[in-house]
């Protein structure tokens, strides 16, 4: 999904797969992004969007505008679908949607009423009647935020939440000494000032690759909705 000009080897701060082998944050992130920032993304992801939703569908995988020079890109997304992990869940599972949004569309969620252990934010004991998203994508964020810590703060008469039950044992391991966590030296300076220079790959770049990965899966999601925009 990313453009060529983002997959530059070698230059770090115009290559996606760096960024994210490197585990940059989402906040790192940022400053590299040019504007627009849909110069990021493959053109053609680009205007398979924005064709697609202005055709009014909401799958533009499946959309006369999807290119065949896309289809591992969309195949490697749908084979990616939590619906199916998430219909799977046996604990009690709250969904937040405003059915006005206008970048994850409400069809997107599960058929709630077909699982007990699913219900929508609206429904919950002492939060229905006050937290009821209907905006677009960005109005209902600070409303569905708001409704998931409703239940912290009600009293308990009202809200579901009784206790917040503290870790038995805290950590005690020491801060230093030999047992110490060590921390892995520093590369060169980057060439650009605009590239952080704590980053660099370390024996533990599993974990740190995939920290890189949901940042920018989160950052995608961003630009996308611009495009959208």
């Amino acid at each position: 999904y990313a453009s060529d000009e983002y997959m530059t080897p070698g230059e770090k701060t115009k290559n996606i797969k760096i960024w994210i082998e490197y585990g940059l944050s989402y906040e790192e992130m940022v400053p590299l992004i040019p504007t627009p920032s849909s110069d990021v993304v493959n053109p053609e992801v680009v205007d398979m969007i924005v064709s697609s939703f202005a055709a009014n569908y909401t799958d533009p995988c499946n959309s006369e505008f999807a290119p065949d020079s896309l289809d591992k890109a969309c195949e490697a997304v749908k084979s990616n679908d939590l619906l199916e992990t998430v219909e799977s869940f046996k604990f009690t599972v709250t969904f937040c949607h405003s059915p006005n949004d206008e970048i994850v569309f409400y069809s997107n969620l599960p058929n709630v009423s077909a699982f007990e252990n699913f219900n929508m934010i609206e429904d919950l004991p002492g939060v229905g009647g006050i937290v009821n998203p209907q905006g677009s994508h960005y109005e209902s964020f600070p409303v569905c935020l708001m409704g998931f810590m409703f239940p912290f703060v009600a009293p308990p008469d009202e809200g579901i939440i009784r206790q917040i039950t503290p870790i038995d044992e805290p950590c005690d391991t020491p801060v230093d000494g030999p047992d110490a966590p060590t921390v892995a030296p520093g590369g060169a300076p980057s060439e650009s000032s605009n590239f952080p220079t704590s980053h660099m790959p370390t024996e533990s770049s599993a974990f740190q690759s995939f920290g890189g990965l949901i940042s920018f899966v989160t950052l995608f999601a961003s630009i996308v909705g611009g495009i959208m925009w």
